[in-house]
């Protein structure tokens, strides 16, 4: 099937790899490579401040070294836990959002557009929306609306980012 406007000789899946290989190539340099480079040096012995002194083959050394330290485990440990409690709160509260939405009431788009619109909005502006919410001064929302128990606590304005 020869589409109007195509070169002769080259038919749509010709077109379709034509375009598809610079991607290709792209993904393969930027993901690929550094893979294939991290595991070339994990066999060996490297240090990334003498980058002109030759990188010298160790073998397996430093997989024992960093299996037989028990912080790495300890490490792999809180990972863990982390993992699990994270994915299980997303799953919870994603799961109660779903059945909730799925549902027929008043607000139901509002509601749906509020809880999509950071999925929609580059991370530059979540930031900056972030910023102008937790903002440590009362130019942000939250000590904005938090400033009159803070007055009559006697309290600061709260660093949200700032103060540990």
């Amino acid at each position: 099937m020869r589409s109007a406007g195509l070169p002769k000789g080259l038919n749509d899946y010709q077109i379709k790899i034509m375009f598809i290989t610079p991607t290709m190539i792209l993904l393969v340099l930027m993901n690929v490579f550094p893979l294939l480079w991290s595991l070339y040096l994990s066999f060996h012995r490297y240090k990334a401040s003498l980058p002109t002194r030759p990188a010298k083959f160790i073998g397996v050394r430093n997989y024992s070294r960093l299996l037989s330290d028990p912080e790495v485990w300890e490490y792999f440990q809180t990972t863990a836990y982390f993992v699990v409690l994270a994915v299980l709160i997303q799953f919870i509260i994603g799961f109660g959002l779903a059945l909730l939405l799925n549902r027929e009431f008043r607000y139901k788009g509002i509601i749906t557009t509020l809880i999509l619109l950071p999925m929609m909005l580059s991370p530059v502006v979540v930031g900056l929306f972030w910023r102008f919410i937790f903002a440590s001064d009362n130019s942000g929302l939250v000590n904005y609306f938090l400033s009159p128990v803070l007055n009559v606590l006697n309290m600061q304005p709260i660093g949200w980012t700032t103060d540990p």
